[in-house]
């Protein structure tokens, strides 16, 4: 049953494109707007959920109005077994300030984020992984990510997607002042935007109220930004791939052109502007190998001055997924 590739209905669909353009809206809101009833909506939810087409939902919380950054870092694995790369992903999605954790096929193994407010956490966080896994460690590459863009599905897949609200993070530069109640609200909505406010008002020993009031001003100053899923393309038969692009020394101008390609072609879920390793990072997701070697060969052709070279990493799996950790 898990193996087993899952075709979507239009309902399926339409539910799916709604859940990624907001993921923290109701039952009977999503039932309204597509025309169906709340049980059968509630059903077909639990349905996606169990099946793994969603396998993640969470906040697009901004780590740079917190004081803190998003680094990612590559590893290419070597005289490992299955087990070990097991142990080593296990240590990485239990660490707590490690937000993200993906399996790669091609030439790097594993990929995560780790969200910190001073570089030398990333540096004792390094240390202390390549002195517990020395044995099985080939290279590791990093990258700071200075500012992510995700971007809401349309699986109607046309080539161009329409313009829409920005959900995004940066690096840090206007703080924003929280307290432990906005730690709980982000730290609850990041793993599930669907969590209730009565809920989270008990976990932070506040009214219910002050919950609701607490959220829309962090929607408000875009310390969360929007409220997401993340889908298992294998599980529907499509590809994902984390594309990295190296360019050459190029303009603004042409920088924010190769940037609205991405923001409007419709295979691209998010863009990072990054420093470091690679100067960009694209998330394609495609029905297809031919459709996703499509989309990059229009890129590298539409943007031959600019791009120096690209590897793109398969995605075999994601382990963990939380903007914020």
């Amino acid at each position: 049953m898990v193996n087993q590739i899952r075709n979507l209905d239009i309902l399926d669909r339409r539910l799916l494109q709604e859940l990624d353009s907001d993921a923290r809206q109701s039952f009977s809101s999503l039932a309204k707007k597509l025309k169906a009833a709340p049980e059968t909506v509630r059903y077909r939810y639990a349905s996606l959920v169990e099946d793994g087409i969603i396998s993640f939902e969470y906040a697009v919380i901004d780590a740079g109005k917190l004081g803190s950054g998003v680094h990612k870092v590559l590893l290419k694995l070597h005289n490992v077994d299955e087990a070990k790369v097991n142990e080593l992903i296990s240590t990485l999605v239990l660490h707590e300030k490690v937000n993200w954790v993906a399996r790669y096929d091609g030439i790097y193994d594993i990929g995560f984020t780790i969200w910190v407010s001073q570089l030398r956490e990333l540096s004792l966080f390094v240390d202390w992984l390549r002195e517990k896994f020395h044995s099985y460690l080939n290279r590791v590459v990093f990258a700071v990510n200075i500012e992510a863009e995700f971007f809401s599905r349309d699986l109607s897949f046309p080539k161009k997607r329409k313009a829409q609200t920005q959900a995004l993070y940066t690096t840090p530069a206007d703080p924003y002042k929280y307290d432990k109640v906005d730690l709980i609200i982000l730290g609850k909505l990041s793993k599930s935007p669907r969590t209730s406010n009565v809920e989270i008002a008990e976990a932070a020993g506040v009214s219910s109220e002050t919950i609701a009031l607490r959220i829309l001003k962090l929607e408000k100053f875009k310390v969360i930004s929007g409220y997401r899923i993340v889908m298992d393309c294998a599980r529907l038969g499509w590809v994902n791939y984390y594309v990295f692009l190296n360019l050459k020394h190029v303009s603004s101008e042409k920088r924010e052109k190769l940037v609205s390609f991405c923001r409007q072609h419709s295979l691209v879920n998010y863009i990072i502007k990054a420093l470091g390793e690679w100067d960009y990072e694209l998330s394609v997701e495609a029905r297809s190998l031919e459709e996703y070697r499509a989309l990059m060969m229009e890129l590298t052709r539409e943007f031959s001055e600019i791009v120096r070279d690209y590897y793109g990493l398969p995605v075999t799996k994601v382990h963990k997924f939380s903007i914020h950790p």
